[in-house]
């Protein structure tokens, strides 16, 4: 059955034409948020550092402190490159079914980062 690699990943609703080139997508909204969540989490772990670093009560639970911070960053890496392609918001049929594998891949790691934390 041969497929059409340039046509809409999902046959879209009645009356819907889609949209490859510029669908709707809350891109701005995702930047924010992450960028935000991003500040607030830097700014809690650097306060809670210097607080520990000033009583001099610095210990394991800073080590993993600094090891989750670091995986949490990580993790918004990957939902970041998500934000950007395909776009938070954006309807299956407003992409081509030639880039669904590269969409499937950066949910798979998003899945799989949710299932093993």
């Amino acid at each position: 059955m041969p497929t059409d690699l340039d046509g809409p990943a999902m046959v879209p609703p009645q009356g819907i034409v889609p949209n490859f080139e510029r669908g709707r997508n809350r891109q701005a909204l995702a930047y924010a948020v992450v960028f935000l969540g991003i500040a607030f989490s830097t700014l809690s772990t650097v306060l809670h550092l210097v607080n520990r670093a000033i009583s001099k009560r610095l210990g394991m639970a800073e080590f993993f402190l600094i090891t989750a911070w670091g995986q949490y960053l990580a993790f918004q890496v990957i939902v970041l490159r998500c934000a950007y392609f395909p776009g938070i918001g954006r309807n299956q049929w407003d992409f081509r079914l030639r880039d669904l594998p590269e969409f499937l891949h950066v949910r798979a790691l998003l899945i799989d980062s949710e299932i093993f934390h």
